[in-house]
């Protein structure tokens, strides 16, 4: 397991080795089978698609689904990243308070897929903390990107099967996802509150 904060900011974590390849190759497969839609941008009866925005697919899986893989695969993410806040996280900022996500979105980015500079917090859907984790990387292009909060510099991390960034999910820490250029790019995000 290593920490690396690719020079994004202190309160930028790029962890590598939280979850074993074999699991993620198995997740992977699955996502294969998946039926995704349309990622919609904006929160509750605002949200809508708009492919120039964000031009990804996504599934959003609960803890409390009907569907019992998807309960098991969501609290394996869930509790794996809410261990890795509490042991690469919460000691450099001790003040943080974060309490666990109660779902995952599985994203879905084929080729031409992008989401430009966003933040996760809003008033409708307010946030903590945010964690994106690769699932897989045989693929061109779609590196996430941090930003500065004026936009001005930033800061590319390569996405690698299995590597996690946990960030704040405020208005000082912009980030896209980058065109897809071969292939297909798909993460998950949880969003702690």
């Amino acid at each position: 397991m290593q920490v690396d904060p690719y020079g994004v900011g202190q309160y930028v974590r790029v962890i590598d080795g939280i979850f074993p390849k074999q699991t993620l190759e198995k997740f992977y497969k699955i996502c294969k089978e998946l039926d995704f839609k349309d990622a919609y941008i904006g929160g509750g009866k605002d949200s809508k698609v708009n492919k120039e925005i964000r031009n990804t697919q996504t599934l959003c899986w609960h803890r409390y689904s009907k569907e019992l893989t998807h309960v098991r695969w969501c609290n394996y993410f869930i509790n794996a990243t809410y261990d890795a806040i509490k042991k690469y996280y919460i000691p450099v900022v001790p003040q943080a308070v974060v309490s666990k996500a109660p779902q995952i979105e599985v994203l879905k980015y084929e080729e031409g897929g992008f989401y430009t500079p966003h933040v996760d917090h809003f008033a409708k859907i307010p946030r903590t903390i945010s964690v994106i984790i690769f699932i897989n990387d045989d693929f061109d292009g779609g590196e996430f990107e941090m930003f500065s909060p004026d936009l001005k510099e930033s800061k590319k991390v390569k996405p690698e099967v299995g590597r996690t960034i946990i960030f704040p999910s405020n208005f000082l820490y912009p980030h896209k996802a980058n065109l897809v250029k071969n292939g297909t790019r798909y993460a998950i995000v949880i969003w702690f509150l």
